[in-house]
């Protein structure tokens, strides 16, 4: 592969990840005031390319209100290794905080300012 088209690629990938990465911002910006709840990831992370950008999926499941719902998380990486430290931080088993949409429950999202900022005494107070 020439320069020309290894550079070619490169920018490729890194367009799909800017657009990736402000489609995830934007989700977010609007739940900033949905309440946390405590998730845990209940399958393998599974890692594919999308668009010629590595990409995982994380599956977890969260209770608000007393019932149980499930989500997907979806997140594309620039780097390969960017990818790997992500899949080892959300393993199978693994506890994360979610954020749910108070008249629609079954929509969740994962916000990276919400992980490892709460204390344990405030991850057994979110709703449960």
């Amino acid at each position: 592969m020439g320069f020309i088209d290894a550079l070619f690629e490169y920018l490729l990938k890194a367009i799909v990840y800017a657009f990736n990465a402000t489609a995830r911002w934007l989700r977010a910006c609007g739940s900033s005031r949905w309440p946390l709840a405590n998730a845990t990831v209940t399958a393998p992370p599974i890692s594919s390319p999308r668009f010629g950008c590595p990409r995982v999926e994380i599956v977890y499941s969260y209770r608000f209100k007393g019932e149980l719902y499930t989500g997907i998380h979806e997140e594309s990486f620039l780097l390969t290794d960017s990818l790997t430290d992500h899949i080892e931080r959300f393993g199978e088993g693994r506890s994360l905080v979610v954020r749910v949409k108070p008249g629609d429950p079954e929509v969740s999202i994962v916000c990276e300012s919400d992980q490892g900022a709460l204390t344990q005494s405030q991850r057994e107070q979110l709703t449960s």
